[in-house]
Formats: C-alpha cells, sequence, structure tokens
C-alpha cells in the first residue's frame, strides 16, 4: 500500500533496488503518543500498521491552590498536592518509556515519532536511553484520541522530510571523509573496488542510477570496463546494471544500502559513493 515506480527489471536474480527503496521511505516507524498519564504505541511498515499496544498508568489529581490545608508542604496543601501530581506524571511517563524501548526492541523499529503536547513529548524523550534517543526522527502534536490512518499519515509524512534530510548529512560526511581518504569513496569504479573486497559498510546511490557493466561468474567481481575478471583472469559476463548487482554484493555482505533522493552533492560525485569499513 506504498506508491512504487513502474519498472521491468530482467535478470536472473531478483531486482533489490525498489525494495531497499522502500525500506528506506517506508520501513520500521515506531509512533508515540503520550500524555501525562499514559501512551499508545504504534509500528507501522511499509505502509501498514501492524501492531498497537497501549499503556495506562495512574490517574494525575490537580487541586486548586488553598486546599484542605493551607501550610505549605503539608499533604493536602497546594505544594504538596503539586508535588504529588509532579511526582504521579515523572513516574508514569518513565513507565511510558520503559514500556516504548522493549515494544521497538522487539518490532526492530528503525525510527521513532513522538506526537503530543511540546510539554509531555519533551517529558519523554527525556526519559528515554540515548541510544533511542539518537532515533527519534521527529516530533508532531497529537490527540491521544487520533485514528490510526492519522497517526500513521503523519508519521510517514515526518518521517520522509526526516529521511531526506539524514540522507544529505551523511552524503556530505561520505563526500568529505572521501576527499581525505578517510574510509570512504565516491564513483563508480572506486565504490566497486570497495564493494569487491568486502569493505564497504553503507553503500549510497541516486534513486534510479544505473550503469551498464561487468560480473565474474567465478569469483563475483564487478567492473565496468573489463571483459576479463582482473581479479582471477576469468571471463566476465555482461550485466544490464552492474549497479543492481552491487547493492546485492552488498546486502550478502552485512552492509546497507541507502538510496539518496534529489541530492545534488551525490549527483555531482558520481551518483553512488560508500563508507568503508577499514
Amino acid at each position: 500500500p506504498v506508491p512504487m515506480h513502474d519498472m521491468v527489471y530482467v535478470s536472473d536474480r531478483p531486482s533489490l533496488k525498489p525494495l531497499t527503496d522502500l525500506l528506506d521511505n517506508y520501513g520500521g516507524y515506531g509512533v508515540v503518543l503520550v500524555d501525562k498519564q499514559g501512551a499508545r504505541l504504534f509500528y507501522f511498515h511499509l505502509g501498514e500498521l501492524k501492531e498497537q499496544e497501549g499503556i495506562l498508568g495512574e490517574m494525575v489529581k490537580h487541586t486548586k491552590r488553598g486546599g484542605s490545608s493551607s501550610f505549605p508542604g503539608r499533604r493536602g496543601g497546594a505544594s504538596g498536592q503539586t508535588r504529588y501530581a509532579e511526582e504521579t506524571v515523572d513516574r508514569n511517563i518513565k513507565e511510558v518509556a520503559d514500556f516504548a524501548v522493549r515494544f521497538f526492541e522487539a518490532k526492530h523499529v528503525r525510527r521513532v515519532l513522538i506526537g503530543g503536547t511540546d510539554d509531555n513529548v519533551s517529558l519523554l524523550r527525556g526519559q528515554l536511553p540515548k541510544a533511542w534517543q539518537s532515533l527519534i526522527s521527529g516530533t508532531f502534536p497529537m490527540n491521544m484520541t487520533a485514528s490510526h490512518a492519522e497517526v500513521m499519515n503523519k508519521a510517514v509524512q515526518i518521517g520522509t522530510e526526516s529521511e531526506r534530510k539524514r540522507e544529505e548529512r551523511l552524503v556530505e560526511n561520505m563526500i568529505t571523509a572521501a576527499a581525505k581518504a578517510s574510509n570512504a569513496v565516491v564513483g563508480i569504479q572506486d565504490t566497486l573496488d570497495g564493494i569487491n573486497n568486502s569493505r564497504v559498510q553503507t553503500l549510497f546511490l541516486t534513486e534510479g542510477f544505473h550503469l551498464n557493466g561487468f560480473r565474474c561468474h567465478a569469483c563475483n567481481w564487478l567492473t565496468t570496463d573489463s571483459q576479463e575478471c582482473p581479479n582471477c583472469q576469468a571471463p566476465a559476463e555482461a550485466v544490464d546494471d552492474v549497479v543492481e548487482a552491487a547493492i546485492y554484493q552488498v546486502m550478502r555482505n552485512g552492509g546497507e544500502v541507502e538510496v539518496v533522493h534529489d541530492s545534488a552533492s551525490l549527483a555531482r560525485a558520481g551518483d553512488i559513493g560508500a563508507l568503508l569499513r577499514y
């Protein structure tokens, strides 16, 4: 239930490029709608609601100033009741954070979005472990009674905008590192060299980028300019899209693939590059 480009691909193995693009944009969203008493949690994957849970803590009671005791600090007085309400909120938010972490870990969530008032969002963000704070893609105001369709539409909108900004930051970092010869490369041949030597940790490529090339059947060496494998000297076969073969090799070797949209920086660098393991 998510948009895809129309394409025809003919090969002896499945095309992974469209799937990596879908995972980049629509894979693994965890969303928390939070208030001072509890939260609703959602897991969206590839445009579908896969699971939702809820947690409800203690009711937060507020009293007007000048209650049963006019002495500040006494239980029942304004100060005491205020502290009691604040402690209740703190406990509830901490329980929400703990519950959310378990929920996200079980679903292998890749990005987190938090909905609610600014105050409640800030409270929850402060209680999440730093590792999960780094996965927060955005926040948004939303009522606790919102439908899951409303939540998903907002999450995808914010997540897509955040993904574009994240992609551009990563691309700029990669290009800078490549210029310093610091475990990064750009351009097709240097990137293929890194893939052939199993050094690529993250492959970056422009959406829709493809290129003719050659692949060795004996050792899977990839190149753009040789019908003889430079690694084992066996004959190399022509492939219509060496970029597709590169994606396959990177994923097979445990690396990640980032399909980048509308990046002028990556286009100038040859539409492809990589961060290297060493």
